[in-house]
């Protein structure tokens, strides 16, 4: 779910007209839990699922808008470098159209954790593409070069092995360590300790 909507004004006056109409139902019901159930939670599903096809909708229609407009430059007879400014505009439009969703819902997704109707531009496609190519590690270097999947893998399987392994003690360090934090008790102290708690204390 897209919780950004509950934000806007215009969703919040459609749920407090809902909220309204489901109020009225509650006497069909011959408890608060079946009302709930049955009716409330459905009846709001329902108005966030018409929401999110409205607005699946009209981005949409936005970005196709915008891509033949770039079609349209690129046909116009002219030299190349008065389209590139107009091209470029373009390109900021629809990055600033899907700059917002991609931060909601990450491309790299299953496909049972986006929302119902959510489909991939292009767009999308190409940042997805590029996001796995900086994520992917092509080489790794220890005392040599390791360039392939096998050899990164067991290097980092190594690596990680041996930062979490079991360290020994060395009992001549912990004693120093003792010496220099050792904390001398007054002995005013052990009475105050010893002494059972005071009925304003508990």
């Amino acid at each position: 779910m897209d919780t950004a909507v509950i934000a806007e004004n215009a969703w919040r006056e459609k749920l407090g007209t809902l909220w309204g109409q489901l109020q009225r139902q509650k006497g069909c019901f011959p408890d608060l839990t079946m009302w709930w159930d049955r009716l409330c939670k459905k009846k709001i599903r329902q108005l966030y699922q018409r929401e999110q096809a409205e607005r699946r909708r009209d981005h949409c229609m936005m970005e196709n808008h915008l891509y033949e407009c770039m079609y349209d430059v690129l046909q116009r007879p002219g030299p190349s470098d008065q389209m590139l400014p107009a091209l470029n505009r373009l390109k900021a439009k629809i990055v600033r159209l899907h700059s917002r969703r991609l931060q909601k819902i990450p491309d790299d997704n299953n496909d049972a954790d986006r929302p119902d109707g959510y489909q991939q531009t292009i767009y999308h496609i190409f940042q997805k593409k590029r996001r796995r190519s900086e994520r992917t590690i092509y080489s790794l270097r220890t005392g040599q070069m390791h360039t392939t999947p096998s050899g990164i893998a067991q290097t980092l399987t190594t690596f990680l092995r041996n930062m979490y392994c079991t360290r020994e003690v060395n009992d001549a360090s912990v004693e120093k360590f003792m010496e220099v934090v050792r904390c001398e008790q007054h002995t005013s102290y052990e009475g105050m300790l010893e002494s059972p708690f005071e009925p304003t204390e508990i």
